[in-house]
């Protein structure tokens, strides 16, 4: 899996280069996308270079629903790394971090503890024994069944872990970047 650097002559070229990006201010940084501030309320763009990240919000398959975020605009490969890995670029709704001691910090973690503690496994299983995650809605763990099913249809690894999981403004849990591209990414495997 490609990594998105900012070193990378070819990245910051298109970023320059990018009318929606040029102007724009870095929000968040991770491995493999960067958030940027949108001209839009409750929106930015997120360019990434991770295709099943991709898959989860553009493909029909993926699960629905109100636990996915909100992908306003999918505009496509707007450059590629000094490798050629291709950098897209999308614009959707801005979620907030998680409040500790909230009860959806409690949810997240008692869902987060549910998935390391099966970390060792090929899948973590919890969609099949949601009923022992404290506080998961029939709607979450629906969600969480259908994501464990595209991504084995698509062969991407569940990662589920405290970053991956955010929320609205009214408190809705979104499950934002919940697959990896390889089983030995978030499984501890080679």
């Amino acid at each position: 899996m490609a990594v998105l650097s900012f070193r990378d002559t070819h990245v910051r070229r298109t970023v320059a280069q990018d009318p929606r990006l040029k102007h724009a201010r870095i929000l968040s940084s991770g491995q493999f996308s960067r958030i940027f501030t949108s001209p839009r309320a409750n929106r930015v763009f997120k360019l990434t270079v991770d295709q099943s990240y991709l898959a989860y919000l553009t493909d029909r398959r993926s699960p629905q629903g109100e636990h996915k975020p909100i992908l306003y605009r999918d505009y496509g490969i707007i450059g590629e790394t000094r490798s050629g890995v291709a950098l897209f670029l999308l614009e959707i709704e801005q979620l907030r971090k998680i409040r500790r001691g909230s009860a959806n910090a409690q949810l997240v973690c008692n869902i987060v503890r549910h998935f390391e503690e099966r970390r060792g496994r090929r899948r973590p299983h919890l969609p099949h024994r949601a009923h022992q995650v404290v506080g998961l809605t029939a709607k979450l763990a629906t969600f969480f069944r259908k994501l464990e099913r595209f991504s084995e249809r698509q062969h991407y690894a569940l990662d589920v872990h405290e970053d991956n999981i955010m929320q609205r403004e009214d408190g809705t849990l979104v499950i934002n970047d919940p697959l990896s591209e390889g089983y030995f990414f978030h499984f501890g495997g080679d």
